[in-house]
């Protein structure tokens, strides 16, 4: 009985195939999406029973079913393959299968790498290859006949077709007018059945989940060398976004992403995202199944100050030329929360340190953006003094009088951004900047004229300021005299006193002229107007040397240099003053001139009302300087053209100043 039982468990187990005599391996791998199989065969010469039988990933173990997935009850025959398929939790970039047998002993362990897309990782032999002949079920193929394969497959994968032309932002439905188009840049037909389409949310899932759920391009699709194929979302399905990010990918049936747009967002309607064969662009020409076509762009130079400091105004400009710069918007970004919408404007930074900033100029088609770095440091106050003045040069006024000024410190300073304050007392002064570079050696002096700060001095006295960006005072003189200095007079400091140059000799006081010539019936009265135009807060007197023409064109330089900036809906508007003369070269007295002529480029229809700062001459407030710019503001609602009110408002009071000059010399030459 013990013989017949135990020859009955010997017979049993072999019909049953014990774990320990089957000869049972891992065969095949491929780790890829949806399809994801395992492999075994049966290398034995009995059949097997692998009921119970499992495979894990990584990360499973005897203790352990993470991932784990069983064969049921099953029998394998002698050479013969079987498989399991199913997301198996495989890593199609490197990963390790592991068998066990019904008791959960490991039988075997594979460990695999990268191996590109839509293969299989396969026992050929003795060995393990990568291959592209998947042979789920069957004997794996020789690596010989697998390579030539492979090549052949991928001279028709590898094509030169790309994405062209994208519309994420239709007018009308956007569900069926959407599309995305196809260019074939090879030089024959290419099949694009089994290509697919993806956005953004279906390649991450495909990347992190491996779930392949691209649009298929349908077999059969053929697209001609150079032609564009053109594939809308009522095909596609998946919807492309216009307010978040996005963009489209295209995979050739060897799992190649062969092409993608850049990331993109903020589509406006009708705007088309194409590839100019650089770069991706916007492009208000839209080109379905034809060459694409892009909108004009401005070209854009960023000006920016080349020193700025923390609370002191800094200059930004873009510069626009081209036939694209029309009808366009500025944006400015200058890295610390704070923007402009200005095309030249200022700003001030409160902390010193490095901001990373932006100007997008957008227009028609694509944005162009401009980025720049700006390093923000700490204003150190140079010693800068005024050592000499000259009020009454020798000739015209406006061409050259000057303020000499020292350089007392160790470096070179650019003076771009100071300015110079200048009037008849503390109270009435007038601000000019300096708008240009204006650079001084250390231990150097420089002589500074109108073409660099539109200051007036006056001939018989005058406050001067020499002020640091901020507005802080560098250096201060003053001068106070009962008579017009002399033509060539110059105003400096000698042996620690403020003195006029000795060897200018006295000039006549106005008084004196006045008592020489008589007072006739309104002369009295036409002196006091000029006395009171004289101490007025325009910055500059007049004295009796001066010639007609040349009062005139002080009286119209000053009038230019105020009203250089006003400000018109916000935006700044650059006006421009001329004089209205009959052939300026003759001019010999004020009667030859007509007029003040205020010439206004650009147009608007807002209001202005003007004042010239530190006196009211036309009646209106003014708002007076700030970031080194004058300004002035707009007031009442519209009643007439701004041009036509601004223009009689200032004829007036030009008229009348010139009518004082004219009775005065009138009375002076009788």
């Amino acid at each position: 009985m013990f013989f017949m039982a135990a020859l009955f468990l010997f017979a049993e187990n072999v019909l049953a195939g014990d774990s320990e005599q089957c000869d049972i391996r891992l065969t095949e791998i491929y780790p890829f999406s949806s399809t994801e199989f395992i492999e075994i065969g049966n290398f034995g010469e009995d059949d097997c029973d692998i009921s119970g039988w499992s495979v894990t990933d990584s990360l499973g173990n005897e203790n352990n079913d993470t991932h784990r997935k069983y064969f049921q009850e099953i029998s394998i025959k002698s050479g013969e393959y079987i498989f399991l398929e199913g997301n198996l939790y495989l890593n199609d970039t490197g990963d390790e299968v592991k068998l066990y047998d019904a008791s959960k002993k490991i039988k075997q362990n594979i460990s695999y790498g990268s191996g590109g897309n839509e293969r299989s990782f396969a026992l050929v032999g003795a060995e393990w290859n990568w291959t592209l002949d998947i042979s789920k079920g069957n004997v794996n193929q020789i690596p010989e006949k697998n390579e030539d394969k492979e090549e052949q497959k991928n001279e028709t994968c590898l094509a030169d077709v790309i994405l062209s032309e994208v519309l994420p932002n239709p007018s009308g439905e956007e569900t069926r007018n959407e599309y995305i188009e196809i260019k074939n840049n090879s030089n024959s037909s290419i099949n694009l059945g089994g290509w697919k389409l993806y956005d953004l949310a279906l390649k991450s899932a495909y990347d992190d989940e491996g779930k392949d759920s691209g649009y298929a391009i349908p077999s059969g699709t053929s697209l001609e060398a150079g032609d564009y194929a053109i594939f809308y979302r009522d095909a596609f399905k998946f919807s492309l976004h216009n307010t978040q990010d996005e963009a489209v990918f295209l995979k050739d049936p060897c799992g190649n992403f062969i092409s993608q747009t850049d990331v993109f967002k903020g589509a406006k309607e009708d705007y088309s995202y194409s590839f100019d064969g650089k770069k991706w662009r916007w492009t208000s020409r839209l080109t379905p199944e034809r060459e694409n076509k892009f909108d004009d762009i401005p070209q854009v130079d960023v000006e920016i100050d080349e020193n700025i400091f923390k609370n002191i105004p800094a200059n930004f400009q873009v510069i626009l030329s081209g036939s694209g710069k029309s009808n366009t918007k500025i944006t400015w970004d200058f890295g610390d929360e704070k923007g402009s919408s200005k095309q030249k404007t200022t700003h001030t930074y409160s902390k010193i340190g490095k901001y990373e900033g932006s100007v997008k100029i957008t227009g028609m088609g694509e944005d162009v953006i401009e980025k720049f770095s700006i390093s923000v440091k700490e204003f150190k106050y140079p010693k800068v003094k005024i050592i000499s003045v000259n009020p009454n040069p020798i000739g015209k006024d406006a061409d050259a009088e000057s303020i000499t000024v020292e350089n007392k410190s160790k470096k070179q300073i650019n003076l771009k951004g100071w300015s110079i304050a200048t009037g008849t007392s503390s109270s009435k002064l007038a601000n000019h900047p300096i708008t240009e570079n204006l650079f001084v050696k250390a231990g150097k002096i420089l002589e500074i004229t109108r073409e660099f700060s539109r200051f007036t001095l006056g001939n018989a006295k005058a406050k001067i300021e020499l002020r640091y960006p901020d507005g802080k005072v560098a250096h201060s003189v003053k001068y106070k005299n009962e008579k017009s200095v002399a033509e060539g007079a110059v105003y400096e400091k000698k042996d620690g006193e403020w003195k006029w140059k000795e060897d200018v000799q006295d000039v006549e006081d106005v008084q004196d002229v006045q008592n020489a010539q008589g007072v006739e019936s309104g002369g009295e009265q036409q002196f006091e107007q000029l006395e009171q135009f004289e101490q007025a807060d325009s910055g500059f007197c007049f004295g009796d040397e001066e010639d007609a023409l040349e009062v005139v064109e002080m009286l119209i330089d000053e009038l230019e240099r105020e009203m250089e900036l006003i400000f018109a809906d916000e935006e700044v508007q650059y006006i421009e003053v001329v004089q209205d003369v009959k052939d300026v070269e003759n001019v010999q007295s004020v009667q030859d001139v007509q007029s003040v002529k205020i010439v206004f480029p650009g147009g608007s229809k807002s209001i202005i009302e003007v004042k010239i700062i530190g006196e009211n001459k036309i009646g209106t407030k003014v708002v007076g300087i700030e970031n080194n710019q004058y300004k002035f503001t707009k007031n009442i609602p519209e009643e007439r053209h701004y041009t036509i009110k601004l223009a009689k408002g200032i004829a007036e009071t030009v008229n009348m100043e010139l009518n004082n000059f004219l009775s005065y010399f009138s009375n002076k030459n009788k």
